[in-house]
């Protein structure tokens, strides 16, 4: 473990890539984006990424990047609050 003379920040890097997620059903996220389908402006909560490209839509070009970060967010085993924003 590496020592400090004076108060500052310590960086570990670790891959959790692989890690499994403890009690991962019990965390819930909020997230809104501009989607193909679903719901404008309601809250809806997904619980899986089957679910998600049910209410939502696949990715198209004007919302890949934030249509992935849910999808993944849903593959590690969270839960989204997911609200569709009008355009």
């Amino acid at each position: 473990m590496a020592s400090q003379v004076s108060p500052g920040i310590v960086l570990k890097e670790r891959d959790l890539s692989n890690a499994v997620i403890v009690g991962a059903q019990q965390i819930t996220a909020g997230f809104a984006s501009t989607f193909r389908k679903g719901p404008i402006d309601q809250i809806v909560n997904i619980n899986s990424q089957k679910q998600f490209i049910e209410v939502f839509g696949k990715p198209t070009d004007a919302n890949a990047e934030d249509w992935f970060v849910a999808s993944e967010f849903l593959n590690y085993g969270g839960r989204l609050a997911v609200v569709r924003a009008a355009t």
